[in-house]
């Protein structure tokens, strides 16, 4: 499933936070319900980052970069909201600082919004039962959504390995695309 537009992330939302609940029933006893959500969580963000990805090939590189990144910050960090917010940072950053580019003051702002937003509302219906954390994480993800409805973010570009012929054709197809006045 691509989520690199609005109605993609929607879904990813959705299916997110609807395989929550499977995933603790069954891994929570094992792990404890704490553990399991925040691996789950780490894993939901490795393959948000993977699905708004311009490639799938792009997109699993970065996955694997950010649970690299993400793992032993889970080992590391005691408590279950430290653990939420290192996950939050880091999908904004590679959002933004990888994927995608936007004016560096208009890419900080958004994140930040976006990412203080997403967790104040997750945090709002957040409770101790199985619903709620669900729906506490298909808040966090409703409001990642909005990324692809901000002006002024572009795809960004890998210049390394890049074949002229693509970039023709994208040229090409870009002024075949554009309005007539």
């Amino acid at each position: 499933m691509r989520a690199n537009s609005l109605w993609g992330a929607l879904s990813f939302a959705a299916v997110t936070a609807l395989g929550l609940v499977p995933f603790l029933l069954v891994v929570g006893p094992i792990m404890g319900s704490g553990r399991a959500l925040s691996a789950y969580v780490l894993a939901s963000v490795a393959a948000h980052i993977l699905c708004i990805a311009p490639s799938w090939a792009r997109g699993l590189r970065l996955a694997l970069v950010s649970l690299g990144l993400l793992l032993p910050i889970a080992f590391l960090t005691g408590s279950l909201s430290g653990r939420l917010l290192a996950a939050a940072l880091v999908l904004s950053v590679v959002r933004s600082g990888l994927l995608y580019r936007a004016r560096p003051a208009r890419a900080i702002v958004l994140e930040a919004l976006l990412l203080v937003g997403g967790l104040f509302l997750a945090r709002l219906v957040w409770g101790h039962g199985l619903m709620s954390m669900a729906l506490a994480l298909w808040c966090f993800y409703l409001v990642q959504s909005l990324y692809f409805i901000a002006g002024g973010v572009r795809e960004r570009r890998q210049e390394r390995g890049r074949d002229e012929f693509a970039e023709a054709r994208d040229r090409a197809l870009s002024l075949m695309e554009e309005p007539t006045a």
